[in-house]
């Protein structure tokens, strides 16, 4: 690591970018300052560096300013808004950083503002709805009280890229704050753990998530901890099909909705990542919507599904170009309904990570339905002592990983394996000789295998 910046640097007259990472230093030297040619200034992960001078106005040519997690970094110095020419300000994961400079408005040329992960900083500086040329906002929060208001996003109509958070506490609104963002590519909206008071002026989760329907050029929704129990009209069966750019969604922690959204609308998605819905019992045909679905689809995960047991498939073809499924923490799963499909999952990689107990017990039924699966990764499960039986059934099972399962002491034959890699299983242990096929073998971390 880096603990002093030599002394030849401030010779480099000319130098334009300078990327000191993890540096040791509490303070930064003087000589920094004196590069009066510097426009990009990256200073990520210096985590003892607890202050910026007040002499870095005199980079006056500074365009770019990374600060990413210096967690002891308390504040902004005042002079930074001196520096008429930065465009990006990034203290994303500044932990203690409490407090921005509060004429940060006077930035007209700034471009991205990242306060990601800034969990002191408790003001937002009044006039950022000024800053017409932004295109990212990233980690700001909500709030009636020293927060952002929903309704100051309506003059940033430049933004491609918004990630809001502490939702719970916006306020009431009745118009539909985004619609003028047409340029927006990248939304992210995450409620925090605080219920907001009935009587308060804080908008319902329901009445926020109706305020910030995009339009429909977006291409990433995430949705983090929201506490309604019904989806807002936008994302309705026959309104999600509108928006034909959407390439990923990510529901994550919505614990208190019952059904999952028709995504099957969604003709372009690429990637889907649902987790913490609580209440899904059964992935049904609402999931899917109508006509070709998921037809590009190459990623898809369950994680945290808590209550599921039953996932049916409907009778028309899905899922054509899926790649890689994982299945992480699906205690109670215990059917897969392909509809007498058997090659749906042919080529796909079947990723089984964490608690997914009941799929590695008697209970599970479909292993015979996933005869086709070719590729599959088992990491950390703990409560796996030995493969089923049933998955003999999958004659065209070529490559297999076993990751981290303290518990597993045996495998079942699987004579179809070309590839077989074994890693961190302390009590593992089983012949070889069944293995006909390999024709690739990595085993590490398993002391009572004898090789």
């Amino acid at each position: 690591m880096i603990q002093r910046l030599p002394n030849e640097v401030i010779k480099l007259v000319n130098l334009r970018y300078l990327h000191l990472s993890k540096l040791k230093m509490e303070l930064l030297p003087k000589s920094l300052f004196d590069l009066p040619n510097l426009r990009i200034l990256s200073l990520l992960r210096c985590q003892k560096l607890q202050k910026i001078p007040e002499r870095i106005h005199q980079l006056k040519k500074l365009q770019i300013l990374k600060l990413a997690y210096c967690t002891k970094l308390q504040r902004l110095p005042k002079s930074i808004t001196r520096l008429k020419n930065l465009e990006v300000i990034d203290v994303e994961g500044c932990c203690w950083l409490s407090k921005l400079p509060d004429d940060l408005v006077s930035f007209k040329s700034l471009r991205i503002l990242n306060f990601t992960r800034c969990a002191s900083l408790s003001q937002i500086p009044r006039g950022i709805e000024q800053l017409i040329d932004l295109r990212k906002l990233s980690g700001i929060f909500v709030g009636v009280d020293g927060g952002f208001m929903l309704a100051q996003l309506q003059t940033l109509t430049n933004l491609q890229e918004i990630r809001l958070r502490n939702l719970e506490r916006a306020e009431k609104t009745q118009t539909e704050v985004l619609m003028g963002q047409q340029s927006l590519r990248d939304l992210s909206l995450h409620w925090g753990g605080e219920e907001a008071d009935e009587s308060s002026e804080s908008a319902t989760p329901l009445q926020v998530l109706e305020a910030l329907r995009p339009n429909m050029h977006l291409k990433m929704l995430e949705i983090i901890s929201f506490k309604g129990v019904e989806f807002p009209t936008w994302m309705s069966k026959q309104q999600l099909v509108r928006f034909d750019s959407l390439v990923e969604v990510r529901l994550i922690n919505l614990r208190r909705c019952a059904t999952l959204p028709s995504l099957g609308q969604l003709h372009c998605l690429e990637k889907i990542e649902i987790s913490g819905m609580d209440l899904i019992k059964h992935i049904d045909n609402t999931f899917y919507g109508d006509g070709d679905t998921f037809s590009v689809l190459r990623e898809l995960t369950f994680s945290e599904m808590l209550a599921l047991e039953k996932w049916s498939m409907p009778e028309r073809n899905v899922f054509v170009e899926l790649e890689q499924l994982t299945l992480i923490q699906c205690p109670k799963l215990k059917e897969i309904d392909l509809h007498s499909r058997p090659y749906l999952f042919f080529g796909v990689t079947i990723r089984v990570w964490l608690n997914n107990e009941t799929i590695w017990s008697v209970e599970f039924y479909s292993w015979d339905k996933l005869q086709c699966i070719e590729i599959i990764e088992i990491v950390g499960c703990q409560e796996l002592r030995c493969l089923p039986q049933g998955m003999q059934s999958l004659k065209h099972l070529s490559q297999m990983t076993i990751n981290s399962c303290n518990s597993l002491t045996t495998l079942v034959a699987l004579d179809s394996l070309e590839e077989l890699n074994i890693y961190a299983c302390p009590l593992l242990a089983f012949n070889l000789e069944a293995f006909t096929e390999l024709r690739s073998l990595t085993i590490k971390g398993c002391p009572k295998m004898q090789m």
